[in-house]
This record gives C-alpha cells, sequence and structure tokens, in this order.
C-alpha cells in the first residue's frame, strides 16, 4: 500500500487531522495581501503578514475576506469538506473552509470551534458528534462563531508560535 492511498484510507475512516492553510482555496491569499495592500496604500511587495501586522482593526481585514470572489464554495472545498476528518487546523483568516464543513455535516456532527485564545484540550478525541475546527488566526469573539481574525502585534507573535522551533 502506497504512503497516499494509506493517507485516504485514515482519513475516510475518521482518523486523520486536516491542517489547512490560507491557500487551501487556490489564491484566496494573493487576493486578501491585494486587497490589504492597497486598502492601507502599502507597497505592492508587502507580505500578507506584514499587511495584518499593520492593521489596527479586525475589519480591515473582514472587508478583505470579502473581496475573495463569491462564486459559491470552490469544488476543492467540498472535496475536503466532504473528508470525515479527525480535526481540522486552520490558518486562514477568512472562514469559508468551516463554513463548507458545517453545511457537508450539517445533518451529523457539530462543529466545534476553537481559537488561539481559548483553553485547549490535552488531545482531540474523535467523536461520531462534534469535529474539532482550531482557527490558529483567528481569536474568540462572543458574537460570532468562528471568532475573528488576528490582527496588528497579536498577528505577528502568533505567526512567531506557528513556526517550527
Amino acid at each position: 500500500m502506497t504512503d497516499t492511498s494509506r493517507l485516504f484510507q485514515l482519513a475516510f475512516s475518521g482518523r486523520a487531522v486536516l491542517l489547512a492553510g490560507q491557500n487551501l482555496e487556490p489564491q484566496s491569499g494573493r487576493v486578501l495581501r491585494q486587497s490589504l495592500v492597497r486598502d492601507l496604500k502599502l507597497p505592492a511587495e508587502t507580505s500578507l503578514g506584514d499587511a495584518c501586522e499593520r492593521v489596527s482593526e479586525p475589519s480591515v481585514i473582514l472587508k478583505a475576506i470579502t473581496s475573495i470572489p463569491e462564486r459559491g464554495p470552490a469544488s476543492a472545498l467540498r472535496r475536503i469538506a466532504e473528508v470525515p476528518w479527525a480535526a481540522v487546523f486552520s490558518s486562514a483568516l477568512d472562514d469559508r473552509l468551516s463554513t463548507e464543513l458545517a453545511a457537508q455535516d450539517s445533518q451529523s456532527r457539530r462543529l466545534r470551534h476553537l481559537f488561539v485564545d481559548s483553553e485547549l484540550p490535552a488531545f482531540f478525541p474523535r467523536r461520531n458528534d462534534a469535529m474539532t475546527v482550531l482557527h490558529l488566526m483567528r481569536q474568540s469573539h462572543e458574537q460570532t462563531i468562528t471568532g475573528l481574525p488576528i490582527c496588528g502585534r497579536r498577528f505577528g507573535r502568533t505567526q512567531r508560535l506557528l513556526l517550527p522551533a
């Protein structure tokens, strides 16, 4: 059995974890960066991380997120959401993957959202009734299910935590 087929076997048995980033949906990181660079009047070569560090309010990032074309969910996101993951760790600033996961599993498993400022469990047990989604670039917010994007100095601190030692 090849490594790829073993991965798919584990994923569809609900024992694999998804580690997802902003570009899980192709070009979404580029679109976000361009929107932030334009709105903040930054040099064109500014990275997405540097632009997010210069933002003082999450509303600016939320406005940039709306610049991602709304053609409905990308077929790639839909196919990824169909897999019964044990848990999902996402460093995306937007929550399009979470939205698609909720739509795919609306009749069976509920999503349990955790954020970088949440108290994290010691482990993420495989449960038939709930799937944990850990948002690495979002912090909890009582008025939104999927939290708010991290910005400013917190963005820089969070990115440093995500880098391997």
